[in-house]
């Protein structure tokens, strides 16, 4: 049997931060339930090579129920668009 990469990555619900946030803390409620979620969807995993993969690189592979390499990364929160300072006004209240 020949593996493959797939081409999309699957990404965990989790951010790479709170990951870390929650191991540090020595939570690893997080940790535990991305991995059975993994598990459910038919992906291989150990959680000690999961968790050192994730926080050392943002993603790692993990193998499918066909024997398929599979990226799976982090979730990755979207930019927010940054606002030009307006010179007429001195002054800038953040939301």
């Amino acid at each position: 049997m020949t593996s493959h990469i797939a081409n999309a990555p699957v990404e965990l619900p989790v951010t790479g931060q709170a990951l870390r946030q929650a191991l540090e803390a020595r939570d690893v409620s997080a940790l535990l339930a991305c991995t059975q979620q993994l598990r459910v969807a038919g992906y291989r995993v150990e959680p000690g090579r999961l968790a050192a993969e994730l926080l050392a690189h943002g993603c790692t592979w993990v193998e499918d129920a066909f024997g398929h390499r599979v990226a799976l990364q982090v979730h990755v929160p979207k930019a927010l668009a940054q606002l030009q300072p307006d010179e007429a006004c001195s002054f800038r209240i953040a939301a």
